[in-house]
């Protein structure tokens, strides 16, 4: 399951495959250099699970860090700076309005 999330977080993607995606997001540095080697190992421990259907407990840890790791680079730390921007903004927004008048 965790290999099938990466999948469909990755689909907007250009890349055939998911190596060739995660690959093109490192390239683009959408997520840290460190995810990349974990990310290659996790891809296959996926692969193994989705066509024999056996991980071990320590293949299964690997995949839900790797997911948790990667999903909060790709979609929660973007959507807190994005937050935290819009609340400087309107920070400064109110103080320039109690500047003005």
């Amino acid at each position: 399951m965790f290999r099938l999330c990466l999948d469909l977080a990755t689909k907007g993607v250009k890349g055939k495959n998911l190596a060739a995606r995660l690959e093109a997001l490192c390239e683009q540095k959408q997520f840290s250099p460190e995810l990349r080697e974990l990310g290659s190992a996790v891809r296959l421990n996926g692969n193994d699970a989705a066509h024999d259907g056996s991980l071990d407990e320590e293949a299964v840890e690997d995949l839900e860090a790797f997911a948790t790791r990667f999903l909060t680079q790709l979609y929660t730390e973007p959507a807190r700076l994005r937050a935290a921007k819009e609340r400087r903004e309107m920070r400064r927004s109110d103080e320039k309005k109690k500047a003005d008048g």
